[in-house]
């Protein structure tokens, strides 16, 4: 169990200053990848069903306010649904480009000590 414990600390101190950063934006993407799994096979369902009922159980006066109300409903849905996609897609991103920064930091190490 301590070896690999050391061999880990000794990866991240192999691989210079980007790996604890790299590895903060992994977990801060599985954590908004879970949440977002979680909103749309538990939350969504629920909610979309309790908003089914709602309109079930309601008598239209004016159909064009009925309408209305079923479309700013529909939105309501629709906006909770795409949140945090917008921090999963530069999460995404910046992930590539930490590595990238991370291979270049190691080739100026090595070439420095020539």
């Amino acid at each position: 169990m301590f070896e690999q414990v050391e061999l880990v600390l000794a990866f991240f101190q192999r691989g210079g200053p980007v790996i604890p950063v790299l590895l903060v934006v992994c977990f801060l993407l599985g954590f908004h990848i879970i949440g977002r799994y979680w909103f749309v096979n538990v939350q969504y369902p629920k909610l979309l069903q309790v908003q089914t009922q709602f309109f079930l159980t309601l008598k239209p006066v004016h159909h064009w306010a009925y309408e209305k109300m079923k479309l700013s409903a529909k939105g309501q849905l629709t906006i909770q649904l795409q949140e945090g996609v917008s921090e999963i897609h530069s999460l995404v991103r910046i992930a590539p480009l930490l590595g990238l920064l991370g291979t270049i930091l190691g080739m100026m190490q090595v070439f420095g000590s020539l």
